[in-house]
């Protein structure tokens, strides 16, 4: 598309070479920080994790967590102010810990792990056995690439259209869109349900990007210093 309008105002030596957020991804994932506190948590359960959501997401993977009791989850809200914490609490219908103010024991008690401060979302992706994405419900979605590359399948809400990503992932499979509860209950019961379906669409995810890298090296390549 950039190419298409560069040429129609008299501009063609360009080259298209790629999106180097592919590239980016790969890096975080390799610099990834080892959390002690989400490791003894995770322990032997299968995880859910729900990254950057909004109060419409929660509501979905909420519920699902509580009727579930064989999965855990991992939530980490894109607002963190106490007032939407107390709203994610409240909603809880099993035992559950605050990042910040857990330790060994109260992780080990927990079933839901609240991740009550930021920058470390790209690194607890590692930790899922498939991700949540949030913001599909209102202005659209957020990073599904930092989920994707730890090769798990990645769901969001119905608003993703306008990020070519999210609808190449959809289209190769490695990545759902769910518009009501109902669809993400029929999905996650799948994926858990059968562990060759997750590994299988979990790859997918992580063969796009790995499939989509190598943009930065191509642009250095070109460039003449």
């Amino acid at each position: 598309a950039s190419k298409k309008y560069l040429s129609k105002v008299g501009i063609n030596c360009v080259a298209v070479v790629g999106d180097t957020r592919f590239d980016r991804v790969l890096q975080i994932q390799k610099e990834a920080k080892e959390l002690p506190l989400v490791e003894k948590f995770k322990g032997n359960a299968a995880i859910l994790i729900a990254g950057s959501s909004w109060t419409p997401d929660e509501n979905l993977v909420i519920e699902y967590f509580n009727t579930h009791p064989e999965i855990k989850l991992i939530l980490a809200p894109h607002v963190v102010d106490e007032h939407h914490l107390i709203e994610i609490v409240n909603k809880l219908k099993r035992p559950y810990t605050c990042y910040t103010r857990a330790n060994i024991e109260s992780v080990q008690k927990a079933d839901c792990l609240i991740i009550d401060c930021y920058g470390l979302l790209s690194s607890i992706y590692r930790y899922g056995e498939v991700s949540y994405i949030g913001g599909g419900f209102g202005a659209g979605i957020h990073n599904t690439l930092e989920a994707a590359v730890y090769g798990v399948p990645v769901l969001f809400g119905p608003k993703y259209q306008k990020y070519m990503e999210a609808v190449q992932l959809v289209e190769k499979e490695g990545a759902y869109s769910v518009g009501n509860y109902d669809e993400l209950h029929a999905i996650l019961d799948q994926l858990f349900s059968d562990n060759l379906l997750l590994k299988e669409k979990g790859k997918r995810a992580g063969d796009y990007v790995i499939t989509n890298s190598g943009a930065t090296n191509k642009i250095l390549s070109m460039i003449n210093f």
